[in-house]
Formats: structure tokens, sequence, C-alpha cells
């Protein structure tokens, strides 16, 4: 094959590898997929490169060169070996200079012993923490479905704690990394408990780590929803993955073992020996032969968490793309002609809506309906305009009381909503928007559903609702996150029970590795599981090729398999 051909062959395999990691083909095995694609990429360049006349000829050039790389060879191993020595050494004493270097030996033996009080504080809030979770195994053991909105708020509050804990029991590690500057000799236990901090530290963040993954086990949506920023409780984008990747790290395994090594001499050389130091052994001790024994159970996560960064880096990479493919897609519309539904049948419809109405919309001729599955491709919210809302729910709720809790849900929602030609909210290309009803349902095909909960827990899933206005569109289509929504989620997230209220138990469906709730899986589950007891049948605005019409149940319930 030529360089040229060699060349496209790679940039195809790189497409299919990027492709497979998008749309997670092949799931649950995309990541290994995607992989295989990109080692296959750089076995071609490499043996591309071995192909090259340059280099055939400065091989037959050099080839006492060769021979005498093969005649001393030894001396090459050792050179290996040596480099690999030099890294270890990196690795276990960094050169910069110890942060209390400069301290005076009392107010530093002071501070150390201090350091392992506070070091014991964080160690026994870890293991609490950890505990929490095991006492609530039975949620992180739940379907994803079956989770409630109080069950999500507990994880991601131990979540938040848990990093709270693991994040100063870091900074402790990285306070003392440099003991060895401390005189051993002159110093031993400054030296000693210097260490101790440092690795009891970093044993037990590695230890409960583990011991975190393997109640996990698999659960790829457990793991996505500790991914999910949250400013509020100071959790990161990304740190389950981030912390994944920490402790799979080549360095911290190497300070793993040799630092039990360090446990070991001090345990027996060490002259005089405090109980603190004598705790600390002990402890790292039981901690290291607890880690062997989780990371023999977690060992899927040794290789899987490079995949899942191999992932992650290629999702942002594309990402920009996506987005703009999408909302081209979005925006573009392969027929000029007006909609079937026009404003005097939207007129008739209104009539007979209510707040907390469920749209079902489908638009022909646009492109997105390519990549949306079945035929209803939108779903929506109904609210009315501020008065009908409020008059709606005055039964339940005085105006001013119903206004002072939608500030408070969303202040920008409260202002937004004074405007009385806004009556539906929905998650577009522009995130969750108010918009006009006659916008909304400027549809081809338009469907309605209501729910038969109480007023009193239909108003509790508005104001649900309201409290996503203005996230991001979710462009990664997943529902376990809360911070970017597709338009499906908004509905789904809005009706799904909680403790406090009752609401809608729609069914996610795993699709290419994440979990959705489509709009046509919305009526195909109110056709087979919750028509009558959760939904019922409000309108179906068809067109029967000649004109709009307002069809039946029965034809309704037939549109999500295409019929």
């Amino acid at each position: 094959m030529r360089t040229k051909g060699k060349l496209i062959l790679m940039l195809l395999l790189t497409f299919i590898c990027t492709l497979i990691l998008i749309l997670k083909l092949f799931y649950p095995y995309h990541r290994l997929v995607a992989f295989s694609f990109y080692l296959l990429t750089w076995i071609i360049f490499i043996h591309s490169l071995t192909k090259l006349n340059k280099i055939d000829k400065l091989v037959k050039k050099n080839k006492n060169s060769i021979s005498f790389v093969k005649k001393y060879k030894v001396y090459f191993i050792d050179l290996f070996v040596l480099i690999i020595i030099g890294y270890i050494l990196f690795v276990l004493f960094p050169v910069d200079n110890f942060e209390y270097f400069n301290i005076e030996k009392d107010v530093l033996s002071q501070k150390v012993n201090e350091d392992i009080e506070n070091l014991k504080i964080y160690q026994k809030g870890q293991e609490d923490i950890i505990r929490l979770f095991n006492e609530n195994n039975n949620i992180l053991n739940k379907d994803f479905n079956d989770l409630t909105v109080e069950d999500k708020k507990l994880l991601i509050s131990l979540w938040s704690s848990y990093l709270d804990y693991s994040k100063e029991l870091d900074s402790l590690s990285q306070s003392y990394k440099h003991f060895y500057q401390i005189n051993y000799l002159k110093e031993p236990e400054l030296n000693s408990k210097s260490f101790l901090i440092a690795y009891v530290a970093f044993i037990s963040n590695y230890e409960s780590f583990f011991e975190l993954n393997k109640l996990i086990n698999e659960s790829i949506f457990i793991k996505t929803l500790f991914d999910e920023e949250n400013l509020e409780l100071g959790i990161a984008k990304d740190s389950y993955l981030d912390l994944s990747v920490h402790f799979i790290n080549v360095n911290n395994a190497i300070r793993l073992n040799v630092g039990q090594g360090n446990v070991l001499f001090v345990g027996k050389f060490r002259k005089n020996i405090s109980d603190n130091e004598i705790y600390l052994i002990n402890l790292s001790k039981k901690k290291y032969s607890s880690i062997n024994s989780l990371v023999n159970f977690s060992s899927n996560v040794i290789y899987e968490t490079p995949l899942e960064y191999f992932e992650k880096n290629t999702f942002e990479t594309w990402f920009p793309a996506q987005k703009g493919i999408a909302n081209g897609m979005g925006r573009l519309k392969l027929s000029l002609r007006d909609k079937y539904i026009s404003n005097s049948t939207l007129n008739k419809l209104k009539i007979n809506l209510e707040p907390g109405d469920i749209f079902l919309q489908r638009r022909e001729w646009q492109l997105t309906n390519v990549g949306i599955p079945g035929f209803w491709t939108h779903a929506a919210l109904y609210l009315g305009n501020k008065n009908e809302f409020e008059k709606y729910f005055e039964e339940i709720i005085s105006a001013n009381d119903l206004k002072i809790l939608i500030n408070k849900t969303n202040h920008q929602f409260y202002l937004d909503y004074n405007n009385n030609d806004l009556e539906v909210i929905e998650a577009l290309a522009d995130g969750v928007i108010l918009n006009s009803y006659y916008i909304s349902a400027n549809a081809d095909y338009l469907g309605v559903l209501r729910t038969n909960i109480t007023k009193k827990d239909k108003l509790k899933s508005i104001i649900k609702a309201i409290s996503y206005y203005k996230k991001p569109y979710d462009y990664n289509f997943d529902f376990v996150t809360d911070n970017e929504l597709v338009c499906s989620e908004l509905v789904f997230k809005a009706y799904h029970i909680s403790d406090s209220k009752k609401g809608i138990p729609f069914k996610l469906e795993t699709t290419s590795g994440r979990l959705m709730l489509s709009p046509n899986n919305i009526v195909k589950q109110y056709d087979l599981n919750l028509k009558d007891k959760y939904l019922q049948f409000v309108a179906f605005l068809n067109y029967n090729g000649k004109e709009i019409i307002f069809d039946n149940e029965d034809n309704f319930r037939k549109t999500w398999k295409g019929e």
C-alpha cells in the first residue's frame, strides 16, 4: 500500500475510533473497540516508517553501529535499569524543598504532633463516610430507574463529604512528602513521624477509593452521577474519573509499595518509638493488606480507567464539532412550507389545556428527525400564561405565595414569566427556555397528555421543571446528570417520583450506554403501562393527508409504533 493510501486509512480509522466513542457503538465494549482502532493507526504508522527508503539506507549504512549495539547490549540494559531506578528515586524523593524546613525544631515538633491528631480525625471521618456508603449499599445497587430524588441527593452529599476528607488527607500527604530532608541520624523521631503522616494519609485515601469502587462495582451511572459538577457542594467536573486516574498512576503504585517497606524499616529499627508512631505503623500495615485484596477485587478499574480517560478526552475534543452539527441540524429545515397545525387550530385546543400538560410534537422535514428514534421527536410542558397559572392553582396557594415560591426557585424565571406571551417551558438548542404557546406548538403533529396526580403534586412537579430554567442543552443526551437537559429529560425530571410528591413512573432505557427516555417512548409507555392510572389522553392533532383533525385516543396510541 502506498504512503498516500496508508494516510487515508489512518484518518479513516481515527474517524471510526471517534465515532465509536461518541455514539457508544458496541456498548459496553465501545472503549476497548475504539482503543483497538486507535492502536491500529499507530501500527500502520510505524510500519510505514520502517518501509521508508531513507530508513532502509540508514540501516544499511550503519550495520557496524547495529553490531556495536548487539555487542554491548548488556551495557544498554544496565543503562535502562539505571533510568528506571532514577525515575523511582525521583518519584520517592521530590527535589523541591520541605515546606517546614526552616521552622525551628520545637515548633516543627509541635506542628507534627498536631497534624498526627488531624490525620486521625480526617482518617476517621473518611472511614465514617465509607461506612455510610456501606449502610446505603441498597441504594448503590438499585436500578437507576428506581432511584428517587432523595436517593440521588444522599449519594451526592456523601460523595461531597468523601471528597472533602480526601482533599484534607491529600493536603497532609503533600505537606510531608519531603520528610527525607529531615536528617534521620539527628532527628529520627521527626523524620519518622513526618514520613508516617505523609504515608498514612496517602494510603488511607488509596484504600478508601478502592473500597468505594468495590461498592459502586460496575455501575457506570453512579460514576456518571459522581462526575457531575456541583458548585454548591464543591464537586468538580469528572471528579470520580480524575480520582481513578490518580490512584492507578504508576507513581502512586511506587509510593504505595516502597513506602510500606519504609514502614517495616521504621517499625523494626527505630528505638524509643512513640505511641503515635506505633499506631500509625499498625494502621498502615492494616490498610496495605486491605488494599491488596481490594485491588484484586477491583482489578477492572486498572484497565477500564485509562479507557474511560481516553473516551473523555476524545469526547471533549469532538464536543464543539458535535454541538455545532447538532445546532445546525436543529435549525435546518428541508421544506419551507408552513406547519400543518395552524394558530386557529391551536386556539381551539387551548381551551382544553391545563398547566402541567405534556406536549408531544413532530415536525416533518426536520433534519434532526434522523437522529431521534420514533415518530415523536420533541416534548414540552405547558404552563399557560402567568394569570392562567395563578388562577389554576389558587385553591391550594395564593397568588402572592406562588410568586414568592417561583422567585425563590428561580429568580430569572420569575422575571421572564411576567411576559404573558410565554406559556411553555421546554429544552431546545438554547437550553431550558420559556416559549410562546404558538411557537412551541407550531408543529405538524401534536399530542397532549395530562397527569392524574393532585394539583399539589402537579405544582411541585412544575416547580421542579422551573428549577432547571436556563440550564444548557445536553448534547451528550445523558439523563443521569442534572446540569444539562434535553426536551424529554425536562418532562421526566419534572414528574420524577420523590418522597415529597407523587409523579409518573417513566422508565429510562439504555441506549448506546446512556439512560434515556425519548419523546416516542413517553407515548409508548403511556400506551403499554401508564394509561388511566398515571396519564390521561387530552388531544391528538393529526394530519390525515388533507387537513389537521382532532383525532381519537386509539390512533394516538398507535403512533409510537409508526402506524
